[in-house]
């Protein structure tokens, strides 16, 4: 789950190298406020891998940073970011990781991602992790799906006056399609979190508006493959769900990803 959030850093850090960005500076100056925002945060939680525990959105010296962290609204409703942005949306990102790393990996024992053993109690206990922290862990999907789609939009913006030259550039074609994996991992794994035993319908319901709005830019930007896997999962998912509003989004957002007959741009 960790490595599939940390190919956004990936991607940004291969696009940045190609277009040497350099952040707007309102934007530049919010990253920096969250970064602050989150380095206090990991010292709030320093002992939440061995005790299990970690500050909730209901403690009042962890809410305000919790919300600074996850607001995106600013991406939500405000205009495309040019890709002088990219930096700063591959900062907040990270920011956005190491925030849900301490529900992720609270009373594991671990506090390095990479040192996680991969056995089925440990999946476990993340698994159910994500059941504990419901609320904290919703917002972390919502502002990774927010991320994303403003990703996308970037780059499509990009695309519509990017030379031919620009385009068929073997490491932008890369980089694109790196873009591509890495929100179809995102998207993924967002909605196959649905069925997790103890996680509301309502908390679900919450989580629809984020994969609405990521599921229309993926639908024109995703290789026809990509597609096929969310449509399936989407249907799949939908079939295990009893809620109405859940079941028939499920559906609507597994229409969304069928695949069209004309290629996708990260087929060109």
């Amino acid at each position: 789950m960790i490595a599939v959030r940390q190919s956004f850093l990936v991607v940004t850090a291969l696009l940045i190298l190609l277009f040497g960005c350099s952040s707007p500076s309102e934007l530049k100056t919010k990253v920096k406020e969250i970064t602050e925002a989150t380095n206090a945060f990991v010292v709030l939680a320093e002992d939440s891998a061995t005790t299990g525990e970690a500050p909730r959105e209901s403690d009042p010296a962890a809410k305000p940073l919790l919300e600074l962290v996850f607001d995106t609204s600013s991406l939500e409703n405000g205009p495309v970011q040019p890709m002088s942005a990219l930096d700063a949306l591959g900062a907040w990102n990270s920011d956005v990781i190491k925030v849900a790393l301490v529900y992720i990996l609270a009373g594991t024992g671990v506090t390095d991602v990479a040192a996680l053993p991969q056995t089925p109690e440990m999946i476990s206990k993340i698994n159910a992790n994500t059941v504990k922290f419901a609320p904290e862990m919703g917002h972390y999907y919502d502002a990774q799906l927010w991320l994303e789609a403003a990703l996308m939009d970037t780059i499509n913006t990009h695309m519509a006056d990017a030379s031919q030259s620009d385009l068929d550039r073997a490491n932008f074609k890369s980089g694109f399609a790196h873009v591509g994996s890495g929100a179809t991992k995102t998207i993924n794994g967002v909605i196959t979190t649905f069925p997790f035993d103890g996680l509301t319908d309502n908390w679900r319901r919450e989580r629809l508006p984020a994969l609405k709005a990521v599921s229309s830019r993926a639908a024109t930007f995703l290789l026809p493959e990509d597609l096929q896997t969310l449509h399936d999962t989407a249907t799949e998912v939908a079939g295990q769900m009893s809620d109405p509003e859940v079941k028939a989004s499920l559906i609507s957002l597994a229409a969304t990803f069928a695949p069209a007959d004309t290629d996708s741009p990260t087929s060109q």
